[in-house]
């Protein structure tokens, strides 16, 4: 479940230039539901870019544009 305890903690993860995926979320913040985190901040007005792992299903976020990305936001 998604707290703002973890909220703000990955939110200072991303305002302090660093990319962020669910492994990373898992493993730093024991957050396991990363994409409803990012959905809680974006509902808050945080513009968050998204771009899916080259071969995976999954996505990566970053408070900065990624280059060349389709699926930014």
């Amino acid at each position: 479940m998604a707290n703002s305890t973890n909220q703000d903690k990955i939110l200072t993860y991303l305002q302090n230039g660093n990319t962020i995926s669910p492994a990373i979320a898992a493993h730093q913040f024991d957050c396991f539901c990363l994409a409803a985190v990012i959905g809680k901040l974006r509902k808050k007005g945080i513009e968050i870019f998204s771009q899916k792992i080259e071969g995976t299903q999954t996505k990566e976020y970053s408070l900065t544009s990624f280059k060349d990305s389709s699926d930014a936001k």
